[in-house]
C-alpha cells in the first residue's frame, strides 16, 4: 500500500468500517511507514477532539496511545478473522472427506459384493494367486487339453475307419473278380 492509500483510508480506520483485506494492508502500512504512522496520530487527535470534546474529564491526550490501542485492537480482529477463516476451511475439508469415505465405503461395499473382495486387495492382489485360483486354472487347463485329445483321437479312429473300410472294400471288389463271383458268399 501506498502512503496516498493510506491516508484516504485513515478516516475509514479511525470510524472501525475497513473490511478485513484493506483492514490488514493498513495496518502493515502504518506499522512500516513513520511519516504515516504520524499522520494517523494527528488525525486520532483531531478525531477524538471532535468525538469527545464535550467530555473533558475522559479525554486522553495521548495519542501516540491511543493510535497504538487502535493498531492492537485491529491486530486481534484481523487474527480472528484469520482464524475463523482457517476454520471455516478446515470444517469444509473434513466434510468433504467424511462425505468421500461415505462414497468410498458404497462403492466399496458394492465392490464386494460383486467381486468376493475389497477394492483394494483386488487391485494388489493381482498378481497373487490363490490356491483355489491355481486349482481353477489348472481344472479349466485340464478338460481344455482333454477335449482337444478327444477330439483328436476321435478324428484320428475316424479316418482310419474311413480308410479300412475302404481297404476292404477294395479288397473284397477284387477278390470277387478274380474267383467270378459275383454273389456275395463266394457260390
Amino acid at each position: 500500500m501506498k502512503c496516498l492509500e493510506a491516508q484516504r483510508l485513515m478516516q475509514l480506520f479511525l470510524e472501525k468500517k475497513l473490511k478485513a483485506p484493506q483492514l490488514h494492508d493498513f495496518v502493515e502500512h502504518i506499522e512500516s511507514c513513520p511519516d504515516c504512522r504520524e499522520e494517523l496520530e494527528l488525525n486520532m487527535a483531531v478525531y477524538s477532539t471532535l468525538l469527545n470534546g464535550k467530555e473533558k474529564d475522559r479525554f486522553d491526550y495521548n495519542f501516540a496511545e491511543r493510535t497504538n490501542s487502535y493498531l492492537r485492537v485491529a491486530k486481534r480482529y484481523l487474527r480472528r478473522v484469520r482464524m475463523r477463516h482457517i476454520t471455516q476451511g478446515t470444517v469444509i475439508i473434513l466434510a468433504q472427506l467424511v462425505l468421500l469415505l461415505f462414497v468410498f465405503s458404497s462403492v466399496e461395499g458394492k465392490f464386494i459384493r460383486d467381486h468376493g473382495k475389497g477394492f483394494f486387495s483386488y487391485i494388489f492382489a493381482v498378481n497373487e494367486e490363490t490356491e483355489e485360483d491355481s486349482e481353477m486354472l489348472s481344472e479349466a487347463v485340464s478338460e481344455s487339453l482333454t477335449e482337444m485329445q478327444t477330439e483328436a483321437v476321435s478324428e484320428t479312429l475316424t479316418k482310419i475307419q474311413t480308410e479300412t473300410a475302404a481297404q476292404t472294400q477294395t479288397e473284397t471288389a477284387a477278390g470277387d473278380r478274380g474267383t467270378g463271383n459275383t454273389e456275395p458268399g463266394g457260390r
